[in-house]
């Protein structure tokens, strides 16, 4: 009995010798992964491997090997057998019968209880070991995927936090919709490529993984991308005529994300409801899809970071928020037509007798200061008074207007010259008077 309590404390130790086949060789390496020495398998098949040999079944022979590949003896067998080997021991079994040998292939005779607890204990090592090498293998294994899917997640978290940060400092700016909305979009394109760059060179541990990624991750950045730009496309088409006008321009826009919706009713439910059951076939690249095969931009999207289905949730999450966006305007559309019109406008009219990009240069001025209602009142509502108050119409889009100045070679000219004339006036003129020729060679203005 002491013999084999003496086996237990050898169970859980690291195997010395390592043995692998690789094409016509058979090749020994340490614990330590480095090479020992290498012969010519010709025909031999490792049985199983000790401490530091290992045995070799050759045709009818049971040959056993040292760590440099040198034989050390052998046996002849015959009938089927199975191989075990542990420590400086190895033993043959043939059906019921098990015969120990040591590693000069010398049988171990006797048949006593030291034997039989010997027996006992090689197969015990061997499965044990088995066993834990196993799971050791498998550790690794778990390990690594993790470790793979870690860098991932840590990717695109930080990604996701500097465009936090870069969005939260372009709506804190003082700009109005459509300098945010132009800069937040330029900000998500850029991450938007770099994640690309990202997953394209990027292998999924498995189906779940991409899953996750083209389910979860990508359309909760590329929504925002194409909020943005709607937001950005919707202001530079509002109308600034009446507001019965916009509302109708606001209401259509809120119809095409219907229309969208009742497209993709299929998908749209089977989204919302949270199943599952057929993620593989709309979260996994390489999967076809008739439906979006027919579709334009189906040639453009690229098969290495697009699936049949994440594009479509990126526009869902996106819509639900320009819903949001487009309903809050008709709110404050719904409020400026409750109030009391009280304005009493002088018997006699000003007309505004300067050009009309010089007056919407002038109104994008006052609102981007905030000069009305501290800055609460949209810029529409301010372009309709000052069309009543001065006698003029400035067009159904003066953010098309405002698009122009900004990529003139002089962007302001009529601010920069109120900005010269006011100084001359104060330093030429005494107060409340003004220059009566000031204009007459000007062609009115």
């Amino acid at each position: 009995m002491n013999f084999l309590l003496g086996l237990i404390p050898n169970l859980f130790a690291q195997n010395l010798l390592n043995v692998y086949i690789m094409g016509p060789w058979i090749k020994t390496y340490d614990s330590s992964g480095d090479k020992i020495a290498a012969m010519r398998s010709s025909g031999k098949e490792v049985q199983s491997v000790g401490d530091d040999f290992f045995v070799v079944l050759n045709g009818s022979r049971i040959e056993t090997y040292n760590s440099q590949c040198k034989k050390i003896a052998f046996l002849r067998i015959f009938g089927k057998i199975v191989v075990e080997v542990t420590d400086a021991f190895f033993s043959i079994k043939r059906g019921c019968q098990v015969e120990i040998y040591d590693r000069d292939c010398h049988k171990m005779e006797g048949g006593n209880v030291k034997f039989k607890m010997l027996n006992i204990g090689c197969f015990l090592k061997s499965s044990i070991y088995q066993i834990i090498r196993y799971v050791r293998i498998c550790t690794t294994l778990i390990e690594i995927l993790n470790l793979k899917f870690m860098i991932m997640i840590n990717y695109v978290e930080k990604l996701q936090k500097e465009i936090r940060l870069r969005i939260q400092q372009i709506e804190a700016e003082d700009k109005n919709i459509l300098k945010k909305s132009l800069d937040a979009s330029h900000v998500l394109g850029n991450a938007f490529d770099q994640l690309k760059e990202f997953i394209i060179a990027y292998q999924f541990q498995d189906e779940d993984e991409e899953i996750l990624f083209f389910k979860e991750v990508k359309p909760k950045i590329f929504c925002h991308l194409i909020y943005y730009r709607k937001v950005y496309n919707t202001e530079m088409h509002r109308p600034v005529a009446s507001v019965e006008a916009q509302k109708e321009y606001l209401k259509r826009k809120l119809d095409v994300i219907q229309d969208f919706n009742d497209k993709i009713l299929d998908f749209y439910r089977y989204y919302r409801s949270g199943a599952t059951y057929l993620d593989a076939a709309y979260f996994v690249r390489g999967q076809p899809d008739t439906e979006q095969y027919l579709e334009t931009f189906y040639y453009e999207r690229d098969p290495q970071f697009s699936t049949n289905a994440d594009f479509k949730v990126a526009k869902i999450i996106a819509n639900d928020m320009l819903q949001a966006y487009l309903l809050s305007e008709l709110e404050l559309l719904d409020s400026y037509m409750l109030k009391p019109n009280s304005t009493s406008f002088p018997k006699v009219k000003l007309t505004w007798t300067g050009s009309k990009t010089d007056l919407i240069e002038l109104i994008y001025a006052l609102d981007t200061e905030g000069c009305f209602n501290n800055g609460k009142i949209p810029l529409i509502q301010i372009a309709a008074y000052f069309e009543s108050v001065f006698n003029i119409e400035l067009g159904n889009n003066i953010a098309r207007n405002f698009y122009d100045m900004r990529i003139r070679n002089h962007p302001t000219p009529f601010l920069d010259r109120l900005r010269e004339e006011i100084r001359k006036r104060m330093e030429n003129f005494k107060p409340g008077g003004k220059d009566k020729n000031k204009g007459k060679d000007k062609d009115g203005k």
